[in-house]
């Protein structure tokens, strides 16, 4: 059954570089009050990694900008990420805790 979208509120970004990791993060509420991460990584020569993060579970995701010639941007998660490097996982949860730390 298709999900029915809905809009995300954005709370915030960060970017930063985490041991041999750039990592990107957005952070946004979910309909339900509940909120959610969507980051992109990559290591030093390895390709662009991008997940959605909720609940401690790591999602694979996709995103389009620009949906329909808009400011809109239409993200798709497809699943939980079953393959994610253990290191990348770690090094991710570090960037948000970090994150989380400097928005107080």
């Amino acid at each position: 059954m298709p999900i029915k979208p809905s809009t995300l509120e954005l709370l915030m970004n960060r970017s930063g570089i985490f041991e041999n990791y750039s990592v990107f993060g957005f952070q946004f509420r979910v309909p339900g009050g509940d909120t959610a991460r969507m980051t992109t990584s990559w290591p030093q020569q390895d390709p662009v990694h991008t997940f959605w993060i909720r609940g401690g579970q790591f999602y694979l995701v996709s995103n389009h900008m620009g949906v329909g010639r808009s400011d809109y941007s239409l993200i798709e998660t497809h699943g939980l990420a079953s393959d994610i490097d253990p290191d990348e996982a770690r090094v991710l949860r570090k960037a948000i805790k970090t994150w989380e730390k400097q928005a107080l």
